[in-house]
């Protein structure tokens, strides 16, 4: 969960298909914000207790940086549950939002939640769009694979003299995906190349 609005994959623009077929969903660009009318007083949730009005279920808020710097999970431990938002769905990988987004940061979350549930604190997820996860080990697995994936195509495309450009790098690697998916795909694109260190 992030403090930013987010559209579901029906939204404009609002998911990444790679050239498998997989599906990257993600947010709105950060004028979201603007557009929802939030200031810059918004903050996002701090890690720790959450305790949102007398009567609601205690929540835990677990750092889950990368989809965006500022994105979060709400874990309620009395139900083993994780409320993910946009950084995990079981119907494909997200879109890492460069510059929002850092991938060094969606692989170490990525890791916080295979040990959330290797530990034995989680074993539902409930993302912000989609299918809830009742079997979240195979689903971060295939997760960081794409990730991986997508970074060894780019390298891939680098290394045949694709210039070190998002829109080059998008018609090398990307084929095949609708056109109007394009910036998000871009913003992955940056993404990745940052991590690359490029």
């Amino acid at each position: 969960m992030k403090r930013a609005c987010s559209e579901g994959a029906e939204g404009a623009g609002a998911v990444e298909a790679g050239a498998a077929g997989e599906l990257d969903s993600g947010g709105l660009p950060h004028s979201c914000e603007e557009k929802a009318g939030w200031g810059a007083d918004v903050q996002a949730l701090p890690k720790g207790a959450f305790h949102p009005f007398e009567g609601a279920p205690k929540f835990e808020v677990i750092a889950l940086p990368g989809h965006s710097e500022d994105s979060v999970g709400l874990l309620l431990s009395t139900e083993q549950s994780l409320f993910t938002g946009d950084v995990l769905f079981r119907h494909g990988p997200t879109v890492v939002f460069h510059p929002d987004g850092v991938l060094a940061s969606y692989f170490a979350s990525l890791d916080t939640l295979e040990r959330l549930v290797r530990e034995g604190r989680v074993q539902y997820f409930y993302p912000g769009h989609g299918y809830p996860i009742d079997d979240p080990l195979p689903i971060i697995e295939a997760t960081r694979k794409h990730r991986v994936d997508r970074l060894n195509q780019v390298k891939e495309a680098l290394n045949a003299g694709t210039p070190a450009e998002p829109d080059a790098l998008f018609d090398a690697v990307y084929q095949g995906v609708n056109p109007a998916l394009r910036m998000p795909s871009i913003r992955s694109i940056r993404a990745q190349l940052k991590f690359l260190g490029i």
